[in-house]
């Protein structure tokens, strides 16, 4: 991101701005599966900075950078698969510490593990998401785009969608007369393909035409 000075600069306009799809702040490291849900759905999305010491409505109260440096560490250790990118750059913002995790984009996807299971995460605008049987499936089919062909579900779906701001994917089911699982690979390859994006609308992710 460039030099320290610049980068506070860029952080503090960030802050103010709020979270999106790329940047996030949290108070504190100490909500590990938090914090691992974060940087895996950064490196499973296109990637993003989580910013350490910021409280929600955008005070910054600052923490201790080698302290919240070596929690990192260990969250994506102790909690992912461990083949995500990133670094950590300790900033000063006013007379507070603050640390910086830049996330890079992974072309292999990232899990977590929860209570003895593993999941998926992804980041939608400023929300994240587990990832549902649409991405998943999407994720699969990216090696194949080259292959994917579009017929009366894709254009259906594309039709729907042309229809209404967004849709769910209870509304396809319930409109279209093709079987489900024609409807969930034909979405997924509509998004692998670029056509259609993933957006959040309260608290639920909804498909839009990509404009």
């Amino acid at each position: 991101m460039g030099d320290l000075e610049q980068i506070s600069r860029t952080i503090e306009e960030k802050i103010k701005q709020g979270c999106d799809q790329h940047f996030h702040f949290l108070e504190s490291a100490e909500n590990e599966v938090e914090v691992a849900k974060i940087i895996s759905a950064f490196a499973n999305s296109s990637g993003g900075s989580l910013l350490i010491g910021v409280k929600k409505n955008g005070k910054t109260i600052g923490v201790d950078p080698e302290a919240s440096s070596k929690s990192i560490d260990y969250i994506v250790e102790d909690f992912t698969n461990g083949i995500i990118s990133f670094s950590l750059t300790a900033i000063t913002l006013g007379r507070h510490f603050l640390l910086l995790v830049e996330v890079d984009p992974s072309e292999k996807k990232n899990s977590i593990k929860i209570n003895n299971s593993t999941a998926y995460f992804l980041r939608v605008d400023s929300s994240l998401f587990p990832a549902n049987k649409i991405i998943t499936k999407a994720w699969k089919l990216e090696k194949e785009k080259n292959l994917i062909k579009e017929g009366e579900e894709h254009n259906e779906i594309m039709h729907l969608s042309k229809e209404k701001e967004h849709i769910s994917l209870s509304y396809i089911y319930k409109v279209s007369n093709f079987k489900n699982n024609r409807l969930d690979l034909a979405l997924s390859e509509l998004i692998v393909l670029g056509r259609m994006k993933l957006i959040s609308v309260e608290n639920e992710i909804r498909y839009s035409i990509q404009r």
